[in-house]
Parts: C-alpha cells; sequence; structure tokens
C-alpha cells in the first residue's frame, strides 16, 4: 500500500508542474493523463483525497490548480468499482472527459484566430 501511495506521488509530481494557464494539444494530454492517475488511485482504494490535496498542495507549494483540485474531488465523487473490468470503464471515461474538455477549449481557441 506505502509502495503504491509512492507510485502515486512520484507520478503526480513529474506530471502535475507540465500543466500550465498556456492551453495547448500537449496540456490536455497531461490533463488527461494526471486524470487517469487520479481515478487509478481512487479506483485502487490506495489513498485518501485529503492525502492526495496534500500532494498537490506540495507539488505546487501551497497553490494548485482549481482545475486540478476539482479533478481529484470529482474523482472521489465517484464510487468506488468492484469488477476490475468496471473499474478500467471508469478511469478510461474519466481520462477522456478532462482530456476532451481541455481540447474543447484548444479547438475554441483555434477557431477564433
Amino acid at each position: 500500500m506505502k509502495y503504491l501511495k509512492l507510485v502515486f506521488a512520484v507520478g503526480l509530481v513529474s506530471i502535475a508542474p507540465a500543466i500550465h494557464a498556456q492551453v495547448t494539444e500537449e496540456t490536455c494530454s497531461e490533463y488527461g493523463a494526471l486524470a487517469k492517475m487520479l481515478m487509478e488511485a481512487r479506483q485502487a482504494g490506495v489513498i485518501t483525497l485529503e492525502e492526495q490535496l496534500k500532494i498537490l498542495n506540495k507539488v505546487y507549494e501551497g497553490s494548485p490548480p482549481t482545475a486540478l483540485k476539482q479533478m481529484a474531488i470529482e474523482a472521489w465523487d465517484r464510487p468506488l468499482m468492484r469488477t476490475d473490468e468496471h473499474k478500467q470503464r471508469y478511469i478510461t471515461e474519466f481520462e477522456n472527459k478532462w482530456f476532451g474538455s481541455c481540447m474543447k477549449v484548444v479547438v475554441a481557441r483555434e477557431g477564433a484566430e
């Protein structure tokens, strides 16, 4: 269990700083990867929401982007699934939701240019 928490924290530290104000397709890929990681942690039951938010606070020196806090909270609003098939479906849907939402911003901005 402690190993899985460490893996989550290291993964979050490596991905989270890449997410910045300038929204690009690359940023959206990072959002999707982070969403996947958050939901994997949720579905594995390896880390609490409080621990996850503390990690975000440390990575962002006490000021994580609101969208990332919302992402973490939303992952914990989803029920914990029992079967691996259902867990994987939730993980994929959550990743696609955040990637897709981000890409809508990118496409809208490109259309406005």
